[in-house]
């Protein structure tokens, strides 16, 4: 979860083991202390133009920077958070999740860290059709049919585009849960992604998603010796993939962000999908401001399904149905709105 800031080449006693905040904890071996006693000599004038560039991007300002409190950052990026920082919903999310100061603190996220990376500028998102039959047999009326469906179930606020959506905002039995969405009566959605705990509960459904969408892919137009879908993925193992559910009745919707995921194809079993896609690029260079940023996602509060948002250039805007996925091309930005009641899965390669 944290980052090495002296990937920065801050000064060269940082490169030496000395960084902002206990953030680069998790990158020494020999110290569980927090580094911004050693680091507040080093202020954001010393720092220099080309390194508080890129600290900017990740955030910082000069007096949050100064002060060593992440509170007063431009933008909220949880992977720059020490564990006691964290704010009160967030600890919770954490802990249940099996994290306590000690693990927090000691593990590194490098891919994840950098918000300021570009995506990819070369690759169109791509819609294609792929018949996966043991995969589409888990479609909504399969939770419906669960024996253990009275289990509570986190939920996530699908009405909300200004903020990101990575907290849970309610919690219900999934029996009830469903019963709303069959009578379009819930703005909530049903999210299993990364380490959810519900995740747990679906071991059948996780390995039928990852063997299906990767065996799928492999012998796509996305595979081969030239796809998008690598080679060298299409040799992995299913259980080294990052399976996901999202779950939603009409009209839900998830808010702009990008994933910094390697690779992140999502596939329709039921319902069907608007998403909307924008560069992270060149072209589209300082026109989003990152409002949050979470380990692997950055959300800007920006709505951009309104119909009288434009899109800029080189923007998707496409729907996908049962039984066709897309690939959401490196660290694009991306909005989804379901326009029925919406299952779907996604399979992805964090790194």
């Amino acid at each position: 979860m944290k980052i090495d800031i002296s990937t920065l080449s801050l000064l060269e006693n940082q490169e030496n083991g000395n960084s902002k905040s206990s953030t680069s904890s998790s990158s020494s071996s020999s110290s569980n202390s927090s580094s911004s006693t050693s680091s507040s000599d080093v202020s954001w004038v010393k720092i220099g133009p080309e390194k508080q560039k890129e600290l900017e991007a990740r955030g910082w300002n000069q007096k949050a920077w100064d002060k060593d409190d992440p509170s007063l950052m431009t933008f909220y990026n949880e992977v720059e958070l020490d564990w006691h920082q964290l704010p009160e919903e967030r600890l919770k999310f954490w802990t249940d999740r099996g994290y306590n100061k000690e693990k927090w603190d000691s593990e590194e996220d490098k891919l994840h860290d950098s918000v300021y990376i570009e995506g990819d500028a070369n690759t169109k998102p791509t819609v294609i059709k792929l018949p996966l039959k043991d995969l589409c047999r888990f479609d909504i009326s399969y939770f419906e049919s669960l024996e253990n469906n009275e289990m509570k179930v986190e939920l996530y606020n699908g009405a909300d585009l200004t903020a990101s959506d990575e907290t849970p905002a309610a919690k219900m039995s999934l029996k009830d849960f469903l019963s709303q969405l069959q009578d379009g009566k819930t703005a909530y959605k049903f999210v299993l992604e990364d380490i959810d705990m519900e995740k747990s509960q679906f071991e059948e459904l996780g390995k039928v998603i990852t063997q299906d969408i990767k065996d799928g892919l492999t012998n796509s137009k996305l595979g081969g010796n030239n796809g998008i879908f690598k080679e060298e993925w299409q040799k992995l193992d299913p259980e080294e993939f990052n399976w996901s559910m999202w779950m939603g009745a009409k009209g839900t919707q998830t808010p702009m962000h990008f994933d910094t995921d390697l690779f992140n194809f999502l596939y329709v079993v039921e319902g069907k999908k608007r998403v909307v896609l924008i560069p992270n690029d060149h072209r589209t260079a300082g026109m989003f401001k990152v409002k949050e940023f979470y380990s692997g996602s950055a959300f800007t509060g920006i709505d951009v399904l309104s119909k009288d948002f434009v899109l800029p250039e080189g923007s998707v805007d496409v729907e996908v149905g049962p039984g066709e996925g897309i690939c959401i091309s490196y660290r694009w930005w991306h909005s989804v709105e379901n326009m029925e009641n919406t299952l779907a899965y996604g399979f992805r390669i964090v790194g």
